[in-house]
């Protein structure tokens, strides 16, 4: 009986170890998942500023485009008058 009761003992300590490892293995990848998880949320994070960045040139561009074409097209109603000065070139002649 002593035997049948060692065998019993051995089966639960096998059976033990087995859903520990299997515990350690889940924990581990776990682990590697959060990191790899971590690491891609740091890495969009880095893209988002950047893109923000990014975003902030190019609006300053366009506000200097557009102070540009202001000052161009100043001068050029300056030179050659606004629409509303001008004759009408399509309307028929008198």
């Amino acid at each position: 009986m002593a035997f049948v009761w060692d065998l019993i003992q051995q089966f639960q300590l096998h059976s033990t170890k087995s859903r520990a490892k299997s515990a350690a293995s889940k924990a581990r990848t776990a682990e590697v998942r959060a990191k790899a998880a971590e690491t891609r949320s740091k890495s969009a994070e880095t893209r988002s500023r950047s893109l923000e960045s990014r975003l902030d040139s190019l609006e300053d561009e366009m506000d200097q485009m557009r102070t540009t074409l202001a000052v161009l097209l100043d001068r050029l109603e300056r030179r050659f008058g606004t629409e509303t000065d001008r004759p009408n070139e399509n309307a028929p002649a008198r």
